[in-house]
């Protein structure tokens, strides 16, 4: 009888010990597929960021700001992507676009004649259109600046600088802005991942020629 409780005791105790490591394993697998998933994001966001001309900041405060507008993705990477080629055009001695934003008030360059970033630019820019009455010509300028994203952009640039800016306190404040440190923590860890892959892909198919 002692034995056989004993061996009941062990076998128990030989379960729980199971379930433990099972559930550890579970964690650590599902803290890693949520740390390669938060990876993947930042490292999304900072090349989303860049190839639209925007800092990480910019491109965080502004795109929450065109998601609560109920701007589609799309749209805005498309209108963010003519507006910084507007302004570089600008820049660089571009009549035509350098025009444009003369006749709206807003300056490519500050007091010291360095260039200005694309996320005040176009702070400026929805200062000028919450000012405009809602007309046809109010279009025609939206695309002109955004190209044929620009009619989907006017909700947002109407709201105004104020507008924008309070929605991406909001946007601060619960997290959704990344830092330059973590994207390029993140672009070290996605890069790692992907070359792991790569060589555990060729590693299977060499041992398959074997």
């Amino acid at each position: 009888g002692d034995l056989r409780a004993l061996g009941g005791a062990i076998g128990t105790m030989g379960r729980s010990l199971a379930l433990a490591k099972g559930a550890a394993l579970a964690t650590a697998t599902g803290l890693f597929a949520l740390a390669r998933s938060g990876a993947a994001a930042a490292d999304s966001v900072g090349k989303q960021a860049q190839s639209l001309g925007l800092s990480l900041q910019a491109y965080g405060r502004l795109s929450w700001a065109a998601e609560q507008g109920g701007v589609e993705t799309e749209a805005f990477a498309a209108g963010m992507r003519t507006l910084s080629r507007t302004i570089h055009q600008g820049l660089n001695g571009n009549r035509q676009a350098s025009d444009l934003f003369a006749r709206l008030g807003v300056r490519l360059t500050d007091t010291a004649g360095k260039a200005r970033s694309t996320g005040d630019i176009f702070g400026d820019i929805a200062d000028v259109f919450s000012r405009l009455p809602d007309d046809a010509s109010r279009t025609a300028l939206a695309m002109q600046l955004f190209g044929r994203s620009g009619a989907s952009l006017i909700p947002l640039l109407a709201s105004g600088r104020q507008a924008l800016s309070d929605l991406g306190d909001e946007a601060g404040a619960l997290g959704l802005i990344f830092t330059d440190s973590q994207v390029a923590m993140a672009t070290a860890m996605n890069d790692a991942l992907n070359r792991t892959k790569r060589t555990t892909g060729a590693l299977r198919h060499q041992i398959g020629l074997i």
